[in-house]
């Protein structure tokens, strides 16, 4: 008489061998909080200088000047090209000057600017 082989038992014992995946995914809620919990001081800080840009900065430049990135202490500024970007070279030193009085020293070392991009610029 043959022996049956309970075939559950048999597809069990070939991939027995194999780990066991650890679960992956995560909510987007337990993300948000990992991502502010490591960066809360860096938000906060860089919260505090674009407060302080705005108060800084003359209401009429604010339209065509904005901030687009914070690293490193350095704040890089997108500003319409012309006259607004030469008065921004003119004006970034003081920026930088008040920055760190608000902020504090070093936290605001430069202004890098750059050209904002216009609708001519994406069109080919």
């Amino acid at each position: 008489m043959d022996k049956y082989v309970d075939e559950d038992e048999l597809l069990a014992g070939a991939v027995s061998w194999q780990r066991r995946r650890k679960e992956t995914t995560s909510s987007i809620a337990s993300s948000g909080r990992e991502y502010l919990g490591a960066n809360l001081r860096r938000l906060r800080q860089s919260a505090k200088i674009v407060d302080a840009w705005q108060e800084l900065l003359p209401e009429e430049m604010t339209e065509h000047c904005s901030i687009s990135k914070i690293e490193g202490g350095v704040i890089e500024v997108e500003v319409e090209s012309g006259a607004y970007m030469h008065e921004m070279r003119l004006m970034s030193n003081e920026l930088v000057e008040h920055l760190c009085d608000v902020c504090g020293q070093g936290k605001v070392k430069k202004i890098k600017l750059v050209a904002k991009k216009t609708k001519e610029d994406f069109q080919d």
